[in-house]
């Protein structure tokens, strides 16, 4: 099940979304001073279930260049 695999549904739903918008919008405009902050979706990748667990997220690269993306790793608490 897609949402219950850890980082399955980083990999094949939010990377497609994070590299169209990053295409479309920072790309596009051109202007080489934005970035681009994306992280992962909080279920299933954090749950609150025996103290709460954090499991590695499922992106595989970045959505745009290294130069213009950014990880957002915060982790609200379980």
């Amino acid at each position: 099940m897609l949402i219950l695999d850890h980082g399955k549904f980083d990999r094949e739903v939010m990377s497609k979304f994070y590299k169209r918008f990053h295409e479309d919008l920072i790309e596009g405009r051109s202007l080489g001073k934005q970035s681009m902050f994306f992280e992962p979706p909080y279920f299933p990748d954090t749950m609150n279930i025996e103290g709460g667990q954090v499991f590695n997220v499922g992106f595989e690269e970045s959505p745009g260049s290294i130069k213009t993306s950014v990880l957002n790793d915060h982790s609200y608490c379980c």
